[in-house]
């Protein structure tokens, strides 16, 4: 058998004295049971008799009820809180109100893909310019067409000048001009 530690055992000696002595009457006090009664008529009690009830339930600061309410002692343990309010939803947003339909100015044209690497010169006339359009590098001079679609058209120590044919915007690329050898 477990050893039962001496905590233990002084809880079970309180708890029985309590069972035990705890609820027993008073030396000499008579125990009696009393049962509730109703009136005959199978209604709740009179009202004189409410009335003769009231002085002693306010002075222990309570209120007399009606057997027949459905109201006592345990109806606030037995009873679930109410849920709570729910708050009403808010209403939608407004529609957008509708704005009057403007011609928009076209968007900005989109960068290239045509890129400047650089202008070399050499023995020939004209310069040649080098340029990457989709991962490839393209070796151009002035008047040739790449892919259909850029012109060049100008290419001086300053800038080289391109035309894009479908839209016929140009475009200039800027030099910055290195001195041979470096």
């Amino acid at each position: 058998m477990p050893k039962v530690s001496p905590i233990w055992w002084a809880a079970l000696a309180a708890t029985l004295l309590w069972v035990v002595l705890g609820d027993a009457p008073e030396a000499g006090a008579p125990a009696e049971l009393v049962e509730p009664t109703r009136p005959a008529n199978g209604g709740s009690a009179s009202p004189a008799a409410a009335g003769a009830l009231a002085p002693a339930l306010q002075a222990q600061g309570r209120a007399p009820v009606d057997p027949d309410s459905g109201r006592g002692l345990m109806d606030k343990a037995w009873a679930p809180p109410p849920p709570p309010a729910a708050a009403p939803a808010p209403p939608p947003p407004p529609p957008p109100a509708a704005a009057p339909a403007k011609a928009q100015p076209p968007a900005p044209p989109a960068v290239p893909p045509l890129q400047l690497l650089g202008v070399v010169k050499t023995e020939s006339p004209a310069p040649q310019v080098y340029f990457t359009i989709a991962d490839r590098l393209v070796l151009a001079h002035v008047g040739d067409l790449i892919d259909g679609r850029f012109r060049i058209d100008t290419v001086n120590a300053q800038k080289v000048v391109v035309t894009v044919l479908p839209e016929q915007r140009r475009i200039e690329f800027t030099l910055a001009t290195v001195p041979p050898g470096g």
